[in-house]
C-alpha cells in the first residue's frame, strides 16, 4: 500500500511538471509569489481554519480546536520526516519512516 501511495504521489508530480513546461512552451509565464500573495493565503489559512472549527462545532464535534492542532502537528511530523527524502522517487518514498519498518510477510496476518 505504502509504495502504491509513494507512486501516486510522484506521478501527480510529474503531471504538475507537465502542466508547467506545457504552459511554458505556449508562452506562458510562470510567476513566483510574491510576498503579499504568501501572506494573503496564510491569512485564507487562518481563516478557513475558524470557519472550519465553527461547522465542526454546530455538527457536534467536541474540541475540534484540538483536532485541527493534532492534525497540523502530524502533517508538520510527516513534512519534517521526508524533507530529506528524494519526492521523485517512489521507493524511497515508500520506505520512509513506518513502513520500511514493516514486516511485509506478517504485517495485518495476527
Amino acid at each position: 500500500m505504502a509504495y502504491y501511495l509513494a507512486q501516486h504521489r510522484v506521478e501527480f508530480d510529474k503531471d504538475v511538471e507537465k502542466a508547467v513546461s506545457a504552459a511554458k512552451e505556449g508562452g506562458m509565464k510562470i510567476f513566483e509569489p510574491d510576498q503579499a500573495l504568501t501572506e494573503a493565503l496564510a491569512e485564507f489559512v487562518t481563516a478557513d481554519e475558524a470557519v472550519l472549527i465553527g461547522n465542526a462545532k454546530s455538527r457536534g464535534i467536541e474540541n475540534p480546536e484540538a483536532l485541527l492542532a493534532d492534525y497540523k502537528r502530524i502533517v508538520d511530523r510527516w513534512a519534517a520526516l521526508l524533507a530529506d527524502v528524494d519526492h521523485g522517487d517512489t521507493d524511497a518514498l515508500a520506505k520512509a519512516e513506518i513502513c520500511d519498518k514493516l514486516d511485509r510477510a506478517n504485517y495485518g496476518m495476527n
